[in-house]
């Protein structure tokens, strides 16, 4: 920037400072009484009946200013919400049922289960098989993998029988 730019620029600052006072000091006076004009009015105080505001009262309630359609809304205003009912707990798994009872041969291993689903007694089973939803993945000398769509279990021999 330029030496004749910034002197410039400098005049027109001070010249906005200077104009600012003079406005400040000597602008629009608030009342009239020290230019001679006449004195602003004194605001008047309007009184209301008790049914004239009743009547403003009931046209505001009835007519809804605050909302776009001008309706009323379609829920009461302070009705609680009701909840919504908690889901239905899931099925139990159908390996929540089965026991075992023991391990036969060896090897290849089988397995005696109890409550299996759709049998009413005890079951001999191989790796492999699959009975009520429950597939067996691995038949050992002391324990049986079961497996359904979702879960799988291991169920183990309390005491191994030699």
């Amino acid at each position: 920037m330029t030496q004749k730019t910034e002197r410039i620029l400098w005049s027109i600052g001070a010249l906005c400072v200077v104009l600012a006072v003079v406005g400040w000091r000597y602008g629009v006076p608030t009342t009239g009484t020290a230019t001679g004009a006449e004195p602003a009015a004194t605001p008047t105080i309007m009184m209301f009946h008790d049914s004239q505001i009743a009547a403003a009262g009931q046209q505001t309630t009835t007519h809804n200013p605050f909302r776009l359609n001008r309706s009323p809304a379609n829920v009461p205003f302070g009705t609680p919400d009701v909840p919504p009912a908690p889901p239905p707990p899931p099925p139990p798994s159908p390996l929540a049922t089965v026991a075992l009872k023991g391990i036969v041969g060896g090897p290849p291993w089988r397995a005696i289960l109890s409550g299996v689903p759709g049998r009413e007694r005890n079951v001999v089973v191989n790796t492999g098989d699959t009975l009520g939803g429950i597939r067996i993945k691995q038949v050992r000398h002391d324990r049986i993998i079961l497996a359904d769509k979702d879960s799988a279990i291991t169920l183990t021999l309390r005491r191994v029988w030699q």
